[in-house]
């Protein structure tokens, strides 16, 4: 299992969406729009020079895309701001904040917005 330090990436990878109250109270994801968020898998997965990541709105909202190293470590903040709601591609060269080339390896990527996250796995081969 891979420990992630000062981030709130969840431990689990996949699929699963993560759901989350601020005011400490819980959240039935039965009984709210955010079961309704899909981030799909990237794709070419592995990928080199550049993938596409795409997601799904069931409504308008703030989200961020961002992309994380094996450590934790914010690598690339792909987007935050407020979205319509439908499908979002963005593509991702492989750059990090600086505009250098992040290396070889596994990269995490997470959409995450008021009530949710979820977060992917991903490969870049260079």
């Amino acid at each position: 299992q891979i420990t992630i330090e000062d981030t709130d990436i969840p431990s689990t990878v996949g699929t699963e969406l993560i759901y989350y109250d601020p005011t400490g109270g819980s959240i039935d994801p039965e009984n709210t729009q955010t079961n309704q968020v899909k981030l799909d898998q990237n794709y070419p997965n592995p990928f080199q020079p550049w993938t596409t990541i795409c997601f799904t709105l069931p409504k308008s909202q703030d989200v961020t895309l961002e992309v994380f190293n094996l450590l934790g470590q914010r690598v690339k903040m792909i987007f935050k701001g407020f979205l319509q709601a439908g499908s979002h591609p963005y593509n991702w060269n492989g750059l990090d904040d600086t505009g250098e080339q992040v290396n070889s390896g596994i990269y995490f990527y997470r959409l995450s917005g008021k009530n949710f996250q979820q977060t992917r796995k991903m490969v870049i081969l260079r």
